[in-house]
């Protein structure tokens, strides 16, 4: 059966956070989903990340590519999802457990809305200082 929820999530070069980004979708209280991650041609070890995981969930679907750029693998995602929803993810980031399962009850309580974001906070770093 087709999953609810298609997550597309491109990686390229992003080794060692990615398993951050990997469990905090599978982690999801909203459990009727996929994750496709599309390796944009990475030559980190995103791609053995990637064969690791699928191996021990079914959920993820690995799409390797040569490296398309960021579009080219949000696109190559897009095109196998199952979904009737889609959800994006950067392979970077880090997100709320229960936040597919909020967006999806928005979109309930707002049927004539197609699409739902999310606030984001972001980290220290070089660019953002104390992040915000």
């Amino acid at each position: 059966m087709d999953p609810v929820i298609s997550v597309v999530m491109p990686a390229y070069q992003h080794g060692e956070c990615l398993p951050h980004a990997i469990d905090d979708i599978l982690g999801q209280t909203w459990r009727d989903l996929e994750l496709i991650v599309v390796d944009d041609g990475s030559t980190d070890g995103t791609a053995e990340t990637l064969t690791r995981y699928a191996a021990m969930d079914d959920r993820v679907r690995v799409v390797p590519l040569e490296h398309v750029g960021l579009l080219g693998a949000l696109q190559a995602g897009v095109a196998v999802a199952r979904g009737p929803f889609l959800g994006r993810m950067d392979a970077d980031d880090r997100c709320d457990p229960a936040r597919l399962a909020k967006q999806m009850a928005w979109l309930d309580d707002h049927p004539a809305v197609g699409a739902v974001d999310c606030r984001v906070r972001l980290g220290e770093s070089e660019v953002t200082g104390d992040g915000m």
